[in-house]
């Protein structure tokens, strides 16, 4: 999959969850940011899914302002609803 320049948060929550997919779910729990014991009751598709949502947002929090004017400029709604949590 080549890297979508016009869309890049969408390119990289993409790339995300195809690494994603090539995790089990016991691999995907010791890097999500929650307990294992909260993650046992996902599916190894939930956790695909929120591991890819832990990578954004720790990239997003690691980005400050930068991450806004992304979001913005390339309207992904789902970043900004983080944003405004």
């Amino acid at each position: 999959m080549s890297f979508d320049l016009s869309n890049p948060i969408q390119s990289l929550a993409k790339e995300l969850f195809n690494d994603a997919k090539t995790m089990n779910k016991k691999e995907l729990q010791e890097v999500l940011f929650f307990e294992e014991r909260t993650t046992n009751k996902w599916t190894l598709d939930e956790c695909r899914k929120q591991y890819v949502i832990d990578q954004l947002d720790f990239i997003k929090n690691n980005m400050d302002d930068e991450w806004e004017e992304i979001s913005v400029l390339y309207h992904c709604p789902r970043l900004e609803e983080n944003n405004n949590e």
